[in-house]
């Protein structure tokens, strides 16, 4: 696991020869985004030739209104500026950012357009008729079709000024789907359009490659990448533009971008948004692009460009690009990793409740009774990687699943196309009127529970972690792990049918959980996310809080309903009608329960407080435990103190795990196309990585030191001294000790974080330091060859690998 892990920090210098030699030809702008005017006075991309914006004549009545863009979150309202004011202006003050060296990135940006200023009022424009079709089938709600621009409202010919809004197979009445199905069509892929081959041959070498990525992804905004920015054309800059306060940039088509660097930041407004974005990343330098295309008449004359990630609001785990913490995210990498001792603020524990996402899938079906509905639920926590599944029988005003949602809202809720019943959908609409709804095709996209179990057998995703980690032959390894038993997760198992010797159909009474399961599988997959996630194997049984347990004697009434029952009952109605999570007034925390017990020190713990409140026991024993534990803390309040100081200087443990383990598949699968992404400030990203990592071995050094202080209080408490105690001490909390020193021993920590390479110890790994000898001696014997060549031949003989 160490292994694997180092491997992922540690760079080969033959790539990053390749990623100089690309930032150098770059020059700092964008590299391949120039424009240049055809005959038919459409703007067009081309990588091969000039790296400027070559000007494009304008009619006098075409004005557009220039925003500057801000790189401060909290600007919202900017006000719109005067040709002569731009004048005085740089690029780079356009963007209000107090970093030096962010500045000077943004100074090599695009050029943008100036126009007077006047100060009348803007209208909206919808972009219903030139992004979605909203009349389609199984479309909730899309808030990209809800998107805005601002036009003046003097320009009599603005509305048709964008060549897109003019294309026929853009237009409400002709818009179909890759397949050639319309709206109407009860197989129709809102996900994908179809775009003619005619309008495709047309288009310039890098417009043909957008719109060919932009067919299968229409419904999501691509962040295109060009050299050092990340760039949005025709609808997509729209949005873009309306939703993150950017500029037009010069040319006749709708055009857009940013810095590379400001992709977290610019990602995350669209995602609170519910937008989806891809990240479209380069996966080929120029030298390569001229190899590849040598020798080949109508070849395109443009470099590869793969989607690396795809980020929905209900996949949006932890950034692959900006740190975690606040410390990871600066380039001053002697900065120190603790933060401050005060208590947090109130936008503070909003911002760590809102890390607590979760994508939902639904699946209806007929109960046994007329009155009685089945639900198949499954829920996938962002945060940690976990997906909880079930199974369970609702009535018809659908209380159990009112209060599943209630108590884990979702940022968005995928459901299957033509499942879901009128009164269900306008329920959902009620509830959630700015969750974004995504339907799936039965069968391709909504898998059956055969099928699901398949794709979970045939990719081994859980036996991927238990894989990597072992060392001996293949072989071997092949077979220990051939069986599901050692490394499918236990209520996973459970599921299947013991009658079926091969494993592969579930209990009839998870058919609907197992399902919802493999639209998670899916829509993982389409993310590029599924090996990352799903190898974790945090799958568990979800059952409503009200279920009776299995254990308890069900049928004698005269028992206690605690007896029978774990956790109290909170309802949607009751959450909603005590303000326990959300104020009625303007739903924020302010005034309600939660806020009024929320004290906690860590993210993660003010997320599991969160669980707590909604979820109450109920059995007077486990209130009793609690009450205690909570006495003793209060008893002893002046001398936890300093506890409460480095609880305060942890990290967001949770987060930070589950970065790690996604950074670290992304490097050692040779399949993702992340690992062929050309990124020209590698080094400043990783750095970020390094920094992030750092603090998670710190976090957990300090965990275990706070647990040591506890023991040093003498407390009483059973509870308190089971959760504050090591294993070894009779508590349930483990000794990692030994786990974190081989990292100390493995590198040198502030080497890493100055240089962006973590570069292995000799003597740690004797297998590492093996391959390593192997290498140098190759390469020796190779320099010997070429001198006897040279030597024989009477010239200096060089190798030149192509």
């Amino acid at each position: 696991m160490q292994k694997s892990i180092l491997s992922f920090f540690s760079k080969s210098s033959e790539k990053q020869k390749e990623k100089n030699e690309l930032k150098r030809e770059s020059g700092g702008t964008c590299s391949d985004s120039f424009i240049k005017e055809q005959t038919s006075k459409r703007p067009v991309i081309d990588d091969s030739e000039s790296y400027e914006y070559s000007p494009i004549k304008r009619t006098s009545k075409k004005r557009r209104v220039i925003v500057e863009s801000s790189d401060e979150e909290g600007v919202e309202n900017v006000p719109v500026t005067s040709k002569s004011s731009r004048n005085d202006k740089s690029i780079a003050d356009l963007y209000s950012c107090t970093n030096k060296c962010f500045g000077r990135e943004v100074t090599n940006s695009p050029k943008v357009l100036s126009s007077p200023a006047r100060n009348k009022s803007v209208i909206l424009k919808s972009l219903n008729t030139s992004l979605l079709d909203t009349s389609a089938a199984d479309s909730l709600n899309n808030s990209m079709a809800e998107s805005s621009f601002a036009v003046d409202p003097l320009d009599e010919n603005r509305d048709g000024s964008w060549p897109h809004l003019t294309y026929p197979f853009l237009q409400p009445e002709r818009i179909k789907d890759a397949s050639g199905r319309r709206p109407n069509h009860p197989d129709y892929d809102s996900k994908t359009l179809f775009v003619p081959e005619d309008f495709l041959r047309k288009q310039s070498p890098g417009l043909r490659q957008w719109w060919t990525l932009k067919s299968q992804n229409y419904d999501t905004l691509l962040f295109f990448k060009m050299g050092k920015f990340y760039e949005l054309y025709h609808m997509d800059a729209v949005a873009a533009i309306e939703e993150l306060k950017l500029s037009y940039m010069k040319g006749e088509m709708a055009h857009a971008g940013f810095p590379e660097i400001a992709f977290q930041r610019m990602a995350n407004r669209l995602l609170q948004k519910g937008y989806k974005v891809a990240r479209i990343e380069q996966t080929e330098t120029p030298e390569a692009m001229a190899k590849r295309i040598s020798g080949r008449a109508g070849a395109d004359k443009v470099v590869r460009r793969e989607i690396c990630q795809v980020i929905t609001p209900g996949t949006w785990f932890a950034p692959l690009r900006n740190g975690i913490s606040p410390e990871s995210n600066v380039l001053d990498t002697s900065v120190s990793v603790t933060s401050s001792s005060q208590g947090s603020s109130q936008p503070e524990i909003e911002t760590d409740l809102s890390y607590n996402r979760h994508l939902m899938v639904i699946l209806e079906a007929p109960g046994m009774e007329k009155s009685e509905i089945q639900f198949g639920i499954a829920l996938l926590k962002a945060t940690t990687g976990e997906i909880w599944i079930g199974q369970f029988p609702d009535d018809i005003h659908y209380s159990r699943l009112c209060t599943t949602i209630a108590h884990f809202p979702p940022s968005q809720i995928l459901f299957e196309r033509g499942n879901l019943s009128n009164k269900l959908r306008r329920m959902l609409k009620a509830r959630l009127p700015s969750v974004p709804f995504e339907g799936l095709a039965s069968g391709k996209q909504f898998l059956t529970a055969r099928e699901t179990i398949c794709t979970l057998e045939s990719a081994n995703y859980f036996g991927l972690t238990a894989t990597a980690g072992h060392k001996d032959s293949p072989k071997s390894v092949t077979t220990q792990h051939s069986s599901k038993t050692d490394c499918w997760p236990s209520d996973l198992l459970k599921m299947l049918d013991p009658a079926d010797t091969l494993g592969r159909n579930p209990l009839p009474k998870y058919e609907l959980a197992v399902r919802c399961l493999g639209a998670v599988v899916f829509y993982l997959r389409y993310c590029l996310t599924d090996t990352e996630i799903l190898s974790l194997g945090l799958i568990h049984e979800y059952c409503p809080i009200d279920v009776v347990s299995e254990n308890a004697s069900i049928g004698h009434s005269e028992e206690p309903f605690y007896e029978r029952q774990v956790n109290m009952v909170l309802d949607s109605v009751t959450l909603e009608n005590l303000e326990i999570l959300a104020s009625n007034f303007n739903g924020t925390l302010e005034g309600t329960l939660l806020e009024r017990l929320d004290s906690c020190c860590t993210p993660f713990g003010r997320r599991l407080l969160r669980y707590w409140v909604v979820n109450p026991p109920c059995h007077p024993l486990v209130i009793n435990e609690r009450q205690d534990a909570i006495q003793k803390l209060m008893d002893l309040s002046s001398q936890l103190q300093s506890i409460r100081d480095s609880l305060r200087r942890l990290p967001d443990l949770e987060r930070l795990l589950t970065k790690v383990h996604i950074m670290g598949w992304n490097a050692t699968r040779p399949d993702h196309p992340e690992s062929r992404a050309i990124v020209v400030d590698e080094t400043i990203y990783s750095k970020r990585k390094i920094i992030d990592f750092l603090l998670t071995l710190g976090g957990f050094k300090s965990a275990i030191r706070i647990v040591r202080d506890f023991a040093k209080l003498g407390i009483k408490s059973g509870l308190l001294h089971l959760l504050t105690s090591l294993e070894e001490d009779g508590g349930k909390f483990p000794d990692y000790s030994e786990q974190l020193a081989l990292f100390d021993e493995a590198f040198d920590h502030e080497k890493a974080k100055r240089d962006g390479t973590i570069v292995v110890e000799p003597g740690f790994d004797l297998e590492f330091d093996q391959a390593c000898e192997n290498l140098r001696k190759c390469e020796q014997d190779m320099e010997d060859f070429l001198e006897e060549q040279s030597r024989i031949i009477g010239c200096q003989v060089r190798i030149i690998i192509f």
